[in-house]
């Protein structure tokens, strides 16, 4: 009688730890995951050492955007993940930069300047004629993004392996969250 009431709570138990394991597993791999950042690719946004609050369902539903800040397996190393700034998109026009020149090391999106529903100034026009000659033009394939570190000059990423599938981004950054006394929305 004992052994049976003891054998219940058990069995009672074991079942309640596996449904809660199974919950936590679905939320960790659909919904979202916490991010642990090595590098100095995003700095100063993201430090080395911080925790990340990401969500899964914008890129299950290709609702990434310029500018937001995901994590994608890397192109050059699979058993990588990177964490970078999408800076353009499919069908965006961009001067890519060169990478390791500190004066043309950033890139330019041409499709972000004019989409803006605002007349490029003389100045603005004049310099994406410059940049045309010393950068290389590239149109973002259908179904790939752009990805960039917001530190240039110390950011292995698109300058590098070109435009990447969108198949291989994990997730969307949502919120910093360790350091506790640096804890900030991750917005545009």
């Amino acid at each position: 009688m004992f052994a049976r009431k003891y054998l219940m709570k058990s069995l009672s138990f074991c079942g309640s730890a596996v449904k809660y394991v199974c919950i936590a597993h679905c939320t960790f791999t659909y919904v979202f995951d916490f991010v642990f950042c090595s590098g100095p690719s995003m700095e100063p946004t993201i430090y080395s050492g911080d925790v990340l609050l990401t969500e899964r369902i914008s890129c299950r539903r290709n609702r990434i955007d310029r500018g937001d800040v995901i994590t994608a397996i890397s192109p050059n190393q699979p058993s990588k993940i990177i964490c970078k700034r999408v800076f353009a998109i499919s069908g965006d026009r961009i001067l890519a930069g060169m990478p390791g020149d500190h004066k043309d090391s950033s890139s330019v999106n041409v499709s972000a300047l004019t989409d803006r529903n605002v007349a490029l100034s003389q100045a603005e026009l004049d310099k994406i004629e410059y940049l045309k000659t010393r950068r290389k033009r590239i149109i973002i394939p259908r179904g790939h993004v752009w990805l960039e570190g917001d530190n240039k000059d110390n950011s292995a990423d698109s300058r590098y392996y070109g435009a990447i599938p969108q198949g291989l981004i994990k997730s969307r950054a949502v919120a910093r969250v360790w350091p506790l006394s640096e804890i900030t929305i991750l917005s545009q």
